[in-house]
Parts: structure tokens; sequence; C-alpha cells
């Protein structure tokens, strides 16, 4: 497997003093590093692996925050108007979505006061706090199953785990794999999966995908049948009575369905109703559950789905 990150692409979004620190990071910690967190009066703060550590001024690493940089309004400020490319009003809808994505498909999520018209967001202001989530790749993580079950035709998955459990990880370098032979068709609702920026996917996926971002999963997936023709849809989260509308036409379409959900077990799978139905209705082949902590990102147990129930393989 090989480890693909996007950490050298966000640098220059920067204030000068949090750039020079994160810039001395050990490379190979740099690779690690999947979140990097400003804080108005808090210590700069890194994500790696699920750990939790603060930035010192020369590239260290510490859980004291006394010997942390410390984020000011400037700092803020500086990171705000570049990931706007200085030009606040052309990313209102993003705004309104509280993230805007940037160049090499990273995402920064956006902490503010909300200004609220008609009962919706239409934009923040006093932005408090910036969370880059960088984006990466591990490619051949999903070889293993791509070669177990994807053998002669394509096959509807649904990947669960619990919440950082590295399923969307998993997802991308499915889509790599499945579209070297079928056409998919990607609904990226939130922009992590292809990791679209100005049109061009920043992420691997594939010679043959066909990228439908920021479409609500209902509309992106209508869409995508009547116009793409796709042998697989690929989808990131679902859950929501929506979503199983949507994806209902994806089965009597003939069409394969390959989507993650939230879900430690396939107990906890079960309890929730409309991914449920899903299952019942025929929309996935199989299970896959990826487990966490030390299993973070293996396939812990994979479920064959037979007649609307589940058969241990």
């Amino acid at each position: 497997m090989k480890m693909i990150s996007s950490f050298n692409k966000i640098i220059d979004y920067f204030s000068p003093t949090i750039k020079q620190a994160l810039i001395k990071i050990d490379e190979k910690e740099k690779q690690k590093i999947h979140e990097i967190r400003l804080r108005i009066g808090r210590p700069v703060c890194i994500v790696s692996f699920g750990q939790e550590r603060f930035l010192t001024a020369d590239g260290g690493m510490t859980n004291y925050e006394g010997l942390a940089l410390k984020v000011n309004q400037s700092d803020i400020e500086y990171s705000f108007k570049a990931i706007c490319d200085y030009s606040i009003h052309s990313f209102s809808r993003e705004l309104s979505q509280g993230f805007i994505t940037i160049t090499g498909g990273n995402r920064v999520g956006i902490a503010g006061t909300a200004v609220v018209k008609e009962q919706r967001v239409d934009t923040i202001k006093y932005i408090n706090g910036l969370n880059f989530r960088i984006s990466g790749q591990i490619i051949g993580c999903a070889e293993d199953i791509f070669n177990k079950l994807f053998v002669q035709s394509p096959v509807g998955i649904l990947i669960v785990g619990s919440p950082g459990s590295g399923k969307t990880t998993f997802l991308k370098d499915l889509c790599r794999l499945m579209s070297k032979r079928w056409r998919v068709s990607i609904i990226d609702e939130r922009g992590e999966i292809a990791a679209t920026y100005r049109g061009e996917p920043q992420n691997d996926i594939g010679n043959k995908s066909d990228v439908f971002d920021g479409y609500p999963k209902s509309d992106g997936i209508e869409t995508a049948i009547r116009v793409m023709n796709p042998e697989l849809i690929v989808c990131d989260e679902i859950g929501s009575k929506s979503d199983v509308k949507a994806l209902v036409q994806t089965i009597n379409s003939g069409v394969k369905i390959v989507a993650t959900a939230h879900a430690g077990t396939l107990d906890e799978l079960y309890k929730r109703k409309h991914i449920k139905k899903l299952i019942n209705l025929g929309a996935f082949d199989y299970i896959v559950i990826l487990g966490s902590g030390a299993e973070l990102g293996k396939v812990k147990e994979m479920q064959a789905v037979s007649n609307g129930g589940v058969m241990q393989l």
C-alpha cells in the first residue's frame, strides 16, 4: 500500500508564523497528519491517526498547551482570506454549507456566527475556528476486497464502520479499482471522494469515473442514471429517508450500489431503519465491516447478503 498526502499543498494558506512551524515538521510525520485545527486564543491542534496534539514553534508536537503555538485573530483572518481566494462573496454557497474545498482537494471547515435568512444559513461572520482536513489516499487498501468480490462483474457493497474507521479512504481506493473496468458515477455530495477542485478530481479515482460534485444524493443519483448510463453508483454516508428513495431507483435500473454507512456492528446497522430497508430490498450483495482503533481501516468482517438476510462468508 502507498500513502499519498496533500499536506504540502495547504502550507500557503497559513499565516507566516504558523507556516514556518508547519514546514519544520518531520517529513514522515507530515504524511500522517489528516487535520490541522485553528481556534482563536488556543493552540494549533494537529490530528494524526486519531491522536490530537499541539504544534510548537519549532515544528514539534506536545500535549502541553503552555509549550504550544497559539492562534490569534490575525492568523484566522489570514487563513480565511486565503481559502476564499481573497473574494469572500464568491464563496457564499460554500460558506452557507460550512466548508470550502481548496487546492489538492483539501477541505476547510469553518466555525463562526451564522447569518440566517428565511430560516436557512446564508453565510458566516466572525470566524473563530478553521479545520483543515487534509485530503489523502491509501493506494491499495481495498485491493483484497476488490480481488475477492469483483472477479467477473460489478457487485453492490455497503462499507460499514464507526466514525473515523477509514470508510471514505477505503471507498476512494475501491473507486480507483472499479473504474479500471466499469463505468462508475460518483455522487460526491461533500467533495470527499474525488476531492474535486475547480472541476478536476484531485484524487486518483480511475479512468471511467464520472463525478457529480456537490450534488445532493437524490439529485446526483437521478442525473447520473439518466445521462451517464453507469454500471456502478458510488456515494458516501447514506442513511436518510431521501437516500433510500433515490437508491431504490438505482436498484430498479439494474445499477449496482457501493456506499458507506455509520455503524460499528451489524446489530447497530440493522437499527437504522432506512438502511435496513435498502438491505432487505436487495440493494447490496455484500456488507464489509471495518475495524477501528488498532484495527483502523482493516476489514474486520465481511457478510454476503442473501434473500434479504445476512449470511456469514
